[in-house]
């Protein structure tokens, strides 16, 4: 709801900045209800799929036998293990990627 009331309160202030000749007539900055729903339903979808999925998961756990064998260094590398260390590196490529990416184009902003 805050970013609701903010994305609000910031359009209101774009439309004043903005002088009235920069913008066509069809031009309006306003909130669509339609783009406002889906960016709300597809925050419920994420929340709950990436916070009840792992819940779950460590409902179906053995708390007591991770315990027990974590200092004898038996079950520190579960399975899910390396998905978790496959995941962490995708996103380390991306990121890597992604920065090249934004600092060639740069380089190419500024020989123009």
């Amino acid at each position: 709801m805050v970013g609701v009331a903010l994305a609000h309160g910031g359009t209101r202030a774009l439309s004043y900045l903005m002088p009235p000749y920069t913008i066509p007539l069809e031009t309006e900055i306003k909130i669509r209800i339609p783009v406002l729903l889906f960016t709300v339903a597809s925050a419920a979808v994420t929340a709950l799929l990436f916070g009840v999925a792992p819940a779950l998961h460590l409902t179906r756990r053995d708390l007591a036998r991770g315990l027990s064998g974590a200092g004898k260094g038996e079950g520190s590398v579960s399975s899910h293990g390396n998905l978790r260390n496959l995941l962490v590196t995708a996103e380390v490529a991306l990121f890597l990627v992604l920065l090249v990416g934004r600092v060639l184009s740069c380089g190419v902003c500024s020989q123009s």
